[in-house]
């Protein structure tokens, strides 16, 4: 098994998304985990905080790990 946490983000209303990055404890031998988060969407200020999600970050893009997830939030 290996636990992955979203990084919680920021951005200003109006510019691009920053980029979703996370933390790995658990890998062996140098393993990277392939795929990427994502996010809700939306892009009112009101609307934040937006969940930051798994996205591809799976098992199956990753099968000899078994992952659990703590999701993050993009303010």
């Amino acid at each position: 098994p290996v636990t992955v946490a979203a990084d919680n983000a920021s951005k200003v209303y109006g510019t691009p998304d920053p980029a979703l990055t996370f933390s790995a404890a658990g890998l062996v031998n140098g393993d990277v985990l392939a795929g990427a988060l994502a996010r809700a969407p939306g892009e009112t200020v009101p609307g934040s905080p937006y969940a930051i999600t798994q996205g591809t970050v799976a098992d199956v893009n990753n099968p000899n790990y078994a992952i659990a997830f703590t999701p993050g939030a993009l303010t």
